[in-house]
């Protein structure tokens, strides 16, 4: 299943984009594995986009509810981050940053909330 946006080209011919994909795709190999995903899970209000913005499996729901009462996302599988940072620019709470990783450390950081272990 796919949401559709209709975008308008030069020739005013109406192209159709998929904008939410429910389907996921493999990571490439060379692209993932390079990034660090951090989610401010108490500032999550569980509305799925970064899961349904991101072209591979790397968001899942917890099972249990934070602060503000919602089931956040959590980052199930870094690994697969291919760093498109589609995530990063449609969370509406701004509690996702995506950044490279700096020798092994992490150089992502959100300002406020923090993941519940």
């Amino acid at each position: 299943m796919s949401f559709v946006l209709p975008i308008l080209s030069a020739g005013c011919k109406i192209l159709a984009m998929a904008l939410f994909k429910t389907e996921k795709k493999a990571p490439k190999a060379g692209t993932a594995g390079k990034w660090d995903v951090v989610i401010g899970e108490d500032m999550c209000k569980a509305c799925g986009f970064c899961m349904s913005v991101c072209p591979v499996p790397v968001f899942e729901y917890r099972t249990v509810t934070n602060k503000i009462g919602w089931f956040p996302m959590y980052v199930k599988h870094e690994e697969n981050c291919i760093g498109c940072m589609l995530c990063y620019q449609i969370c509406p709470d701004f509690c996702i940053d995506v950044a490279v990783r700096d020798e092994g450390r992490s150089t992502a950081r959100v300002e406020q909330g923090h993941a519940l272990n």
